[in-house]
């Protein structure tokens, strides 16, 4: 019966993309009726891409959890992909997965997606979360990933960009939007989904601060420097729309710009700039970070500025950077 429901769900995958989501309910209840008399073998065991119409209750009720938290739903999203994949592998109650389940899966998971030993580890901190959830509720007596070690991985050296490096990305500037863009991400600090969502009213242009929504809808005031404030102004003398957001497109509606334009626009601007290495709306935050903690020497300070509940995160995200050293001579109340 398990392969038959994992040979429907790989039907049901390669149908989607001409089929509505009422016309797949039609074809799976169909599905459903005929392969009860069949006993499906995979030739192999590998991870099935399917995630909507495999179902698990106790999957389901996890994230029901984590929406109810306030995560993000980028991050449910990655956690409903991974369990569900999970799920489909191990082809049984998931109630009665074993630490081999897990290390056969993610080991699979790795051969077949070319992932790093790194987020292997963030994977495998996904199932944490997920079978500690259920152990807490009592769903389970024991939890499985106890026996499941924890993924060694070497930690690159994350290098902020220099002022000479900056200073290039500036000069490759050729219009006033890309100009306001990366003087905003580098004074602010802000994630790119949060410059996003950045509307002109919420700037206060006399104390050159901007109103920023974070995660969990959790509002922080951030500061804007003289530079920013200075391209910013321009930019919005040049725009002839009345469109609330802070980036719009420049032709068609001026519509609201995504994070993919936005990222798509650093990214060319590194390209443009002739340096070496990957320039990323991230790295840009890591560059904020690091130089506040260089004028400030405060990472609480730090911390609230990049939008995180606790310090410890910062101290994470900054970790294997040149400002290391620093916080670890901090002392943390």
């Amino acid at each position: 019966m398990l392969g038959s429901e994992s040979f429907r769900n790989e039907v049901l995958l390669k149908l989607k993309v001409n089929f509505s989501n009422e016309q797949l309910m039609m074809i799976d209840d169909a599905l459903i009726s005929i392969l009860v008399s069949y006993n499906i073998k995979k030739s192999e065991t590998s991870l099935s891409t399917y995630v909507d119409f495999f179902y698990s209750k106790e999957v389901d009720e996890f994230l029901m959890n984590k929406e109810f938290t306030g995560k993000s739903k980028k991050t449910i999203n990655a956690y409903r992909g991974l369990l569900n994949q999970f799920v489909t592998y191990i082809q049984k109650d998931i109630k009665l997965s074993t630490d081999n389940d897990i290390m056969m899966f993610l080991q699979s998971y790795q051969k077949q997606t070319g992932i790093s030993n790194h987020t292997k580890e963030n994977r495998r901190l996904i199932l944490s979360s997920f079978f500690g959830w259920l152990h807490k509720r009592g769903r389970i007596p024991i939890n499985p990933i106890v026996g499941v070690d924890p993924i060694k991985y070497t930690q690159k050296e994350k290098i902020p960009l220099s002022e000479f490096e900056i200073e290039q990305i500036r000069y490759s500037c050729t219009s006033e939007y890309e100009n306001a863009l990366f003087e905003t991400l580098l004074s602010t600090g802000c994630r790119i989904s949060e410059v996003v969502n950045m509307d002109i009213n919420d700037i206060n242009f006399t104390t050159g601060e901007i109103k920023v929504l974070g995660k969990g809808n959790k509002e922080r005031i951030v500061e804007l420097s003289t530079r920013a404030m200075f391209r910013i102004n321009i930019y919005l003398k040049e725009r002839n729309d009345d469109n609330e957001a802070l980036f719009v497109s420049k032709t068609g509606k001026h519509k609201r710009l995504g994070k993919n334009t936005l990222e798509k626009t650093i990214k060319q601007l590194g390209k443009k700039s002739g340096l070496k290495r990957d320039i990323h709306p991230h790295l840009l935050r890591h560059t904020f970070a690091c130089q506040k903690l260089d004028e400030t020497h405060d990472i609480y300070k730090v911390s609230q500025l990049m939008g995180h509940a606790k310090c410890e995160t910062t101290m994470i995200y900054l970790h294997g950077t040149t400002s290391t050293k620093k916080i670890k001579n901090m002392k943390i109340a």
